[in-house]
């Protein structure tokens, strides 16, 4: 009785670890269309201003003259470009979801699909040499590569009421 009991007990809490390990590497519905909530989303001008206090580190550096004017006129050229890609970043886009895939569609009908396996892709916009997609715990994190070889990390997460991500 007590072999059948404690048998009948193994066997319980087995079930019991099996559901909770399965229902955490289940990865939430991302699927639906989201807008961009300018409050609480990065602004992009904050990067001008950094670039623009930044220009005392010059002399502290050690660099002056026509040298320095050059590298930072070439920094502020480049960070009004980025800028400029992400002041028209999309303002509504919709996330398609599969099994082993999610895709992203945007207003003006582009798309890109990442496989969340981790395996490299080839952005269809201009911005990025190469992506990759996995899930993350509960997020979503496309890690990728500008054709200026910076790097660039994009992470979606659900959230408490799956309202917002």
């Amino acid at each position: 009785m007590k072999r059948v009991l404690f048998s009948a007990l193994v066997v319980i809490a087995i079930g019991a670890l099996a559901t909770e390990a399965g229902a955490s590497t289940a990865v939430p519905d991302l699927s639906g269309t989201w807008m961009l909530n300018e409050e609480e989303s990065d602004d992009p001008r904050e990067g001008i201003e950094e670039l623009k206090k930044s220009r005392g580190q010059d002399r502290k550096s050690g660099r002056s003259g026509r040298f320095a004017q050059r590298v930072r006129e070439k920094k502020v050229a480049k960070a009004k470009e980025a800028m400029a890609e992400l002041e028209d970043r999309p303002r509504q886009f919709e996330i398609e979801q599969a099994a082993d895939a999610v895709t992203f569609v945007y207003g003006d009908n582009r798309q890109q699909t990442f496989p969340t396996d981790g395996s490299s892709v080839k952005p269809k916009d201009d911005l990025m040499k190469k992506a990759t997609a996995e899930w993350v715990d509960q997020s979503l994190v496309i890690r990728g590569e500008t054709k200026r070889g910076k790097d660039i990390e994009q992470t979606y997460t659900l959230g408490p009421d799956g309202s917002q991500l």
